[in-house]
């Protein structure tokens, strides 16, 4: 599915999901000003889809409730142009080759939130962010990758997180 325009799709006390092989799961391709809502979906890649979401313009997209499983790349590829924006809440990113990656299309800087979220298990890394983007961490679980962070993009870590193996936040804020 590709999204070309704002959009809310979203699955509130029933199942709602993707299921695909050998492509992309969810093409998010909007205008600067535009909103997509991803709410409550099972995004499953059966071990041969490419990349679970996929964000390749600007706008704002949020990931709220997701289950994103099973992808040959990335569970998120955010390569939108510059200032593309996301936030993912309350989402697991598991079994992947990376969990979420970060680059920017040509080196344009991207900013993204990951609150509340699980990645495990993603074969490669957890976290993949390239410079000059930003990704801010907030009371997330990032356990059984071999990387939970690489790249030369800013991490901001709220001191809340779980990070596990290798990598570190560029910089960390304490709780208050």
């Amino acid at each position: 599915m590709t999204s070309t325009g704002p959009i809310s799709i979203t699955s509130a006390g029933f199942e709602g999901g993707v299921l695909v092989s050998g492509t992309n799961g969810i093409v998010v391709s909007v205008a600067d000003a535009d909103k997509v809502l991803l709410e409550g979906l099972d995004i499953e890649g059966l071990g041969t889809g490419l990349n679970g979401i996929t964000i390749v313009g600007g706008g704002k997209t949020t990931i709220r409730r997701c289950s994103i499983r099973n992808f040959t790349q990335n569970g998120i590829n955010l390569v939108g142009t510059a200032n593309a924006r996301a936030v993912i809440e309350n989402t697991t990113i598991a079994n992947n080759t990376g969990g979420f990656n970060m680059q920017g299309n040509g080196g344009v800087a991207n900013t993204a939130f990951i609150q509340n979220c699980t990645l495990d298990n993603n074969s490669s890394f957890a976290t993949q962010v390239a410079s000059p983007s930003t990704l801010v961490l907030i009371g997330s679980t990032l356990t059984g990758s071999p990387s939970a962070i690489t790249g030369g993009g800013s991490i901001i870590s709220y001191g809340n997180n779980v990070i596990r193996n290798a990598g570190n936040p560029t910089s960390t804020v304490p709780l208050r």
